[in-house]
């Protein structure tokens, strides 16, 4: 763990404007959370936990991203 502080430390140093780097490590785990897989682990951990109140926003969320992959996949994909 230390190299990989001594080596953001260094990218840093590299960049002159800081916050870009601070900004894009934020975004990112601002994105993760709505991609598919971190969606299941926030469900599956509400339901591990026996906290059934925290599970609606979750499923819905993969409800949408299913259906507008499948959409797309509808869309997109032809048969040869």
């Amino acid at each position: 763990m230390n190299e990989l502080s001594v080596s953001v430390r260094n990218l840093t140093k590299s960049f002159e404007g800081r916050t870009v780097v601070v900004f894009v490590a934020i975004a990112s785990g601002v994105v993760a959370g709505w991609m598919p897989l971190g969606v299941e682990i926030q469900l599956l951990k509400s339901i591990s936990m026996g906290c059934y109140d925290n599970v609606v926003m979750p499923v819905v969320t993969l409800t949408v991203i299913a259906v507008v992959c499948g959409v797309v996949a509808v869309k997109t994909f032809r048969w040869e």
